[in-house]
């Protein structure tokens, strides 16, 4: 077998699953949202103005809380994967010693 062909099927397969994730990753979303919408909808009709406020600004403050805890480590995912990636499995020693060492690796 020519690897050409061999190579096209496996870029066929790559985009027929890229556009499967996307698509669940899409469904996804809209669910969450239609969610958010659906639950502010029931909200708003069934508390009073003073206890929506207090509801609206304990979400604000866990999303916030949530975005200050979550985003530097995904920050950090995305900047050291591709690195850690390509060079393979690290014995746990050489885990361990980067760990105690911290960032001067």
């Amino acid at each position: 077998m020519s690897g050409a062909p061999a190579a096209a099927a496996r870029g066929a397969g790559f985009t027929a699953g890229l556009f499967s994730d996307l698509a669940w990753t899409l469904a996804g979303q809209a669910t969450a949202a239609a969610g958010v919408l659906v639950g502010f909808r029931l909200l708003t009709e069934t508390l009073p103005p003073a206890v929506f406020g207090t509801v609206s600004l304990l979400t604000a403050l866990a999303t916030f809380a949530r975005a200050l805890g979550g985003f530097p480590v995904l920050q950090a995912a995305l900047r050291h994967h591709p690195e850690s990636a390509g060079a393979g499995p690290r014995p746990s020693s050489q885990v361990a010693a980067s760990a105690r060492r911290g960032s001067r690796s």
